[in-house]
Parts: C-alpha cells; sequence; structure tokens
C-alpha cells in the first residue's frame, strides 16, 4: 500500500509538471496574462450583476441583459478553473470542468433562438430549483428571507408559466415545444435545440468523469488507458 502511494506522489509530481510545461507552452508567454484578463472579466461581470440587482430604479433588470451577463460570469469562472486544473496537470478533472462550460454554452444557445419569454423563464426558474432542493433537504426547511418562500414564489410561476415550468429544464418548454414538439425538455433536447454539433458525446463522457457511477468508477482504474474516452473504451 505505501509503495502505491509513493507511486502516486511520483505520478501527481510528474504530472503536475507535464501538465503546467504543455499548458505554458500552448499559451507562450501570456498564460500569466489569461489569468488576470480571466480574473477582471469576472469582477467586472459580477460587478454589474451587482448594480442591476441593487439598483431600484432599474429593477427589475432587463431579462436578456442579466441573463446573458449571468451565464458570461459562469463560463468566465469555469474557464478559469479548467486553466487552472491543467496548468497543475489534471487533466480528467479539466473535462469535468468542461462539462460544465459546454452545459453554460447550450443554454446560451437556447436562449439565442428564443426571446425575452425565455429569458425571463430562466432567471425565474432559480425559484423551481431551489424548492426542489427544499424538498430533498434533510429535516424541516426554514426560508431565512424576507418576501416569500420558494415554494410560493413557485406557485405563482407555474400559475403564470404552465405546469411544465416545473421540470428541471422547465424554463426551456416554449422553445422546445415550438422547435420540436417537446413539451418536457431534458438536456439532450435543448441539445438539439442548441445544435452545437458533435459534443454529445464527449458531454457524456465528462458526466462520468463527475457523477460516482459505475462508468465514471471504472474510468479511474488504473487498467484504463489515461485520456481514453470511456464511451469509446467500455464494452
Amino acid at each position: 500500500m505505501f509503495l502505491e502511494f509513493a507511486d502516486r506522489f511520483e505520478e501527481t509530481a510528474v504530472n503536475t509538471w507535464v501538465g503546467r510545461r504543455a499548458f505554458e507552452r500552448r499559451l507562450g508567454s501570456d498564460f500569466q496574462r489569461l489569468f488576470q484578463h480571466l480574473d477582471v472579466s469576472i469582477g467586472v461581470g459580477r460587478s454589474v450583476m451587482r448594480v442591476l440587482e441593487e439598483d431600484k430604479p432599474i429593477w427589475p433588470p432587463d431579462p436578456v441583459a442579466y441573463a446573458a451577463l449571468s451565464l458570461s460570469v459562469r463560463a468566465l469562472t469555469v474557464s478559469h478553473e479548467i486553466c487552472a486544473l491543467l496548468r497543475a496537470g489534471f487533466p480528467q478533472a479539466a473535462m469535468g470542468r468542461w462539462r460544465t462550460l459546454y452545459e453554460v454554452n447550450v443554454v446560451a444557445a437556447v436562449l439565442g433562438v428564443g426571446n425575452r419569454h425565455t429569458a425571463t423563464r430562466l432567471n425565474e426558474h432559480r425559484w423551481i430549483m431551489l424548492a426542489r432542493d427544499r424538498r430533498h433537504a434533510d429535516g424541516e426547511a426554514t426560508w431565512p428571507h424576507d418576501g416569500p418562500t420558494p415554494e410560493e414564489m413557485q406557485e405563482r410561476l407555474v400559475r403564470r408559466f404552465g405546469p411544465t415550468y416545473t421540470g428541471r429544464y422547465g424554463w426551456a418548454a416554449e422553445v422546445t415545444r415550438r422547435r420540436l414538439g417537446v413539451a418536457k425538455p431534458q438536456f439532450h433536447h435543448l441539445e438539439k435545440v442548441a445544435a452545437l454539433g458533435g459534443r454529445s458525446d464527449r458531454h457524456l463522457a465528462a458526466h462520468h468523469r463527475v457523477h460516482a457511477d459505475a462508468l465514471g468508477t471504472w474510468s479511474s482504474s488504473p487498467r484504463t488507458a489515461p485520456g481514453t474516452s470511456v464511451l469509446a473504451t467500455a464494452g
């Protein structure tokens, strides 16, 4: 066991060195500037979001601007994490974070084929997710804020947008119904609407890198070649 630990420590050190050299070689002398630009962009985006949230004369904020800015900040933050992981020599972990970046890209593409109401539905859908999380929380969930609870907001939003709004991707139901004839969309329906092309298999592979399912566990086995797609090698 201790020999395995020693081998693992050596492997981590080598991967870190190799990963950093490869990352810096790919970007040349601009890698530090990349991190700085990402930091600045994230900070500016968050500051603008704070203004939109706190400036009462323009409340509620423009739904399209708010949704686009929220997704941009999320994408920049995840990109920053991916770069840090690649530089540290953890490509599989970076692949797991890329999964989130891809999903943000899909959501942004769906917004692009929707309309202002689609952006509003996405922004307000946080109440649905909060109510869902509270249903699965241990013990009795309390709401420490003033105003309506997530459950009360969910009732209002369902009356406004219909019962399909309570689905995990219910905010996109109007778009998928119009484009695909699907009233209760799942993520693969959003992918069809987004039409990004050729990335679904990578998303599935990254999905197993994130979750503790059997295929993800198998892909971590020493017998699995590093960097091999679990979709290409499973069978």
